[in-house]
């Protein structure tokens, strides 16, 4: 089976084979494109202001627990491992794992390596994939988990985005134990797009179309970090990334209802807000310094683009370095 293909993020009048729901107004392929250079100016700015241009380590690796360093060494660099493979098919069959009934939602309660060899559509009311096992590694290798949430935008001086009710307490990926390792697909349709209980990473994930969640991390195991790298986040509901006690590089939160960014515990890299609802990075806990942000763009976000956080330097809000 071919692996789906990615439409652009924007629409116009003349591309009507692009999804109703795209960006109309303000093309957000184009903003996010205007982003890069924007970045590497904020970058500048802030060498410039304190005299001297250092180099900066992504993420300290002293934050990162040994768990989540052996998490990205089996699950993010493509070890290879044997991989139980799911489909639809497998899906509705049942016993992937033991205690997997038929149909929606899978339940992986087997620790090991998974991978979807074709896209699973899940009916309402239900969640795709739950995964009760510590040390699960899920694979979407390129397709997608969709349930039957779609969403719109209205665009005008403020940004809504209008999901179905229904839905709900539904999730694309439930990852209830730690070890979660996520990668390389696609999430939408679903109250959360993925939810992690805490300690693992997700990697390469484009989460939309969610009712109120795109990336939800609020761990039930305390002090086991969460790494999330190159995710999107877009056209949700609710909140892009909804995070605690959690890790992120080179993510992209565009579109979303209300917050882009929020969360406690928190620290973000080389990443952009564009266009939310409400903040583009926000804090939930109160002290600033329980959400700092880095080398990152927020931009177009209809509040205000920071709401008490803490800059570690080479940020650009707006067209100011902050």
């Amino acid at each position: 089976m071919s692996k789906p293909i990615r439409l652009p993020c924007c629409t116009s009048p003349t591309s009507p084979t692009l999804p109703p729901h795209a960006y109309r107004s303000e093309c957000f392929a184009e903003d996010l494109a205007a982003v890069a250079p924007v970045q590497s100016l904020g970058a500048d700015l802030s060498a410039r202001a304190s005299g001297t241009i250092t180099m900066r380590t992504p993420i300290s690796l002293s934050r990162i627990t040994l768990a989540t360093l052996a998490l990205l060494a089996l699950g993010l660099t493509g070890q290879a491992q044997a991989q139980a493979t799911i489909d639809q098919n497998k899906a509705l069959a049942g016993n992937i794992t033991p205690g997997d009934g038929p149909g929606f939602p899978v339940t992986l309660s087997v620790p090991g390596a998974y991978k979807l060899t074709g896209n699973l559509v899940v009916p309402a009311n239900l969640s795709g994939v739950v995964v009760t096992a510590a040390g699960v590694t899920l694979d979407l290798n390129g397709f997608s988990i969709s349930g039957p949430i779609s969403c719109t935008i209205s665009n005008g001086q403020t940004l809504t985005v209008t999901c179905p009710s229904g839905n709900v307490s539904t999730t694309g990926v439930d990852f209830q134990a730690t070890g979660a390792v996520l990668r390389n697909g696609n999430l939408r349709g679903f109250w959360m797009g993925v939810a992690v209980a805490g300690g693992g990473a997700i990697d390469t994930v484009l989460s939309e179309h969610n009712r109120y969640y795109g990336v939800y991390v609020h761990p039930s195991f305390g002090g086991a970090r969460t790494l999330i790298t190159n995710v999107r986040s877009s056209i949700n509901g609710g909140f892009g990334f909804m995070l605690s006690e959690a890790m992120v590089q080179s993510c992209t939160a565009a579109l979303n209802g209300y917050d882009g960014f929020v969360g406690s515990d928190l620290s973000v890299l080389d990443s952009s807000a564009i266009r939310n609802g409400r903040y583009g990075f926000s804090n939930e806990a109160g002290a600033a310094s329980a959400v700092t942000v880095g080398r990152s763009v927020s931009q177009k976000n209809v509040t205000s683009d920071v709401f008490n956080v803490m800059s570690t330097g080479g940020n650009v809000v707006g067209l100011s370095a902050f």
